[in-house]
């Protein structure tokens, strides 16, 4: 696990490289370079264009980025973000390798990527920050709030919300340019999921996404410090819920607080705390809900205090002791995501050459994908249920994406036999443009 990989620092040699610095120059010529490249391959047409607010949110990211890394010293350079994008640059290689053995464009190809990622990255921030509003983002100003918004690098971004936004982007472009939809969807949703399988590698180097606790084999451990800065986010979610000290409250935050589990030859066990024993005082604080215990049960963790509780069959006092430098072991949530993508993206390879009609890879995606991810949910801990059920939002939507799916196939099923895109192996196929430019 390692979430920050190095640090840019933000001046070198007494020169700055962010804000009116040496990177905002070279940004800006390069953005005259392909500006330039632009207007001597399409004119100044809507092709053109559409580049310019990519190139614009470009710049005020140079220009703003130090603002919100004041107390690093420098530009943190995030695991996370680094196989995100690696997995962009490998889902879009291997689609735009098969588009050209089929004689078809790829600048079409990385044009429509090009959107679905930008609007993928903006849905799935959008997705996280609504999830998880009250406990990570509602500030006392809105600038705070603002900042802590953007600051996506350290994690908090929604698969779901990912797929969502691409997929509109997608059927956006493809609509806009009068291209074949569902030929394209089949063509690029093999790369959709090497994507994803390489980006949740990096969900593990974050140590978000992580599994509940775990005794297989395979079973991971993360360190308490998320190296170089913050705690990672399984041992905070133990530290808040006591399982450091060897026992565990609900996960839910406004529930009432009682012990669900007591792990054997701990501290907690030793001191005579039991399953079912309800809490009324950590230390002598009342604390009526989870939320409350949390926040005391960490604090005394890192503090190494004695905990005095006081429940309903009496007083358990935990000894104090320094906190650990592991969490407990878990699920490697993020790598069974990551192999269940891959395989699926394995699957939709395999079967493209043997589609009979448009749009029945992508149909196979949205079949095979939430089917997984909704048995993957059960394994994760860091959701809460929503709508009064245990169920997570991915879970809720995973049934609504399979009841999409179902309806799909039967639309698909009235549909000719018939492909809009050649063979693989017809590699002079018909050139595939758009008529933008």
């Amino acid at each position: 696990m390692r979430s920050t990989l190095f640090l840019i620092p933000f001046q070198v040699g007494g020169v700055p490289l962010f804000g009116w610095g040496l990177l905002l120059a070279g940004w800006a010529a390069g953005c005259l370079v392909v500006f330039g490249w632009l207007l001597r391959r399409y004119g100044f047409g809507r092709e053109t264009a559409d580049y310019l607010p990519v190139m614009v949110m470009l710049g005020a990211v140079i220009y703003f980025l130090p603002s919100f890394f004041e107390d690093l010293g420098g530009v943190p350079i995030r695991g996370y973000g680094i196989m995100v994008l690696l997995g962009v640059v490998s889902g879009i290689g291997i689609v735009s390798w098969r588009a050209r053995r089929m004689g078809l464009n790829p600048e079409v190809i990385i044009s429509v990527c090009f959107w679905m990622i930008i609007a993928g990255i903006l849905t799935a921030r959008l997705f996280y920050v609504l999830e998880y509003w009250e406990q990570d983002f509602h500030r006392a100003t809105l600038g705070l709030t603002l900042k802590q918004i953007v600051n996506y690098t350290q994690g908090g971004l929604v698969i779901y919300g990912a797929l969502i936004g691409g997929a509109a982007a997608f059927f956006w472009y493809v609509h806009r340019n009068r291209l074949p939809a569902l030929a394209l969807a089949d063509l690029i949703a093999p790369g959709v999921m090497l994507g994803l399988a390489i980006g949740r590698i990096g969900c593990f180097m974050n140590g978000c996404c992580y599994g509940g606790l775990s005794e297989h084999p395979w079973a991971v451990a993360f360190p308490k410090p998320n190296p170089p800065y913050i705690l990672s986010p399984p041992y905070e979610h133990q530290a808040a819920r006591g399982q450091l000290f060897g026992f565990s409250l609900a996960d839910d935050p406004e529930g009432v607080p009682q012990v669900v589990w007591v792990q054997a030859k701990t501290r907690a066990d030793q001191s005579g705390l039991r399953v079912g024993d309800r809490f009324r005082a950590i230390n002598e604080i009342p604390v009526a809900r989870n939320k409350e215990a949390y926040r005391i049960l960490s604090q005394a963790l890192f503090g190494g205090e004695e905990i005095d509780i006081r429940t309903t069959n009496g007083h358990v006092r935990i000894p104090a002791a320094p906190p650990p430098e592991y969490s407990l072991t878990v699920h490697p949530a993020q790598l069974y995501s990551a192999v269940h993508a891959g395989a699926l993206m394995y699957l939709l390879w395999v079967f493209y050459p043997f589609r009979q009609r448009d749009g029945q890879v992508f149909a196979l995606m949205i079949t095979v994908y939430p089917i997984g991810r909704f048995l993957l949910e059960s394994i994760r801990v860091d959701e809460p249920g929503r709508l009064g059920t245990p169920l997570s939002i991915s879970q809720w939507i995973s049934i609504a994406t399979l009841a999409v799916a179902v309806g799909f196939w039967f639309f698909l099923q009235k549909q000719p036999a018939r492909l809009a895109l050649p063979p693989e192996t017809d590699i002079q196929g018909p050139k595939l443009t758009d008529e933008s430019g």
